[in-house]
């Protein structure tokens, strides 16, 4: 349960397997009609593989990468869970860049608001 009062819309989750170590936008908040933008609410990743693995987490302007999730290392067969509150305006992104060639997978969880 999220600790935060949402607006009317739909929870939504967007998940991803990474591979690589290219920076890689999970979530844009694209933005039409009256689309004000998106609240991610929580982000979870988690690590299948039996070692360690380092990622990750920002909120991207197009231009700066806003650290959410700072080169967290994932335990073997481990996850994390944020609770968070972060706004995207038309445009921002939330980009994960993994530490390591592997598997890792990035789940984002949010609510696309309506004005």
């Amino acid at each position: 349960m999220s600790l935060f009062g949402l607006e009317r819309g739909q929870p939504q989750t967007e998940s991803m397997n990474f591979t690589s170590v290219t920076p890689t936008d999970i979530l844009v908040a694209s933005g039409a009609g009256k689309d004000n933008g998106l609240d991610v609410t929580q982000i979870i990743v988690a690590n299948p593989n039996a070692g360690a693995k380092t990622i990750t987490v920002a909120r991207y302007d197009g231009s700066t990468s806003w650290p959410i999730i700072p080169g967290k290392s994932i335990g073997a067969n481990d996850y994390i869970v944020v609770e968070c509150f972060v706004r995207l305006l038309r445009g921002d992104s939330i980009r994960v860049t993994p530490g390591a060639a592997d598997s890792i997978t990035v789940h984002v969880n949010y609510m696309q608001t309506i004005s």
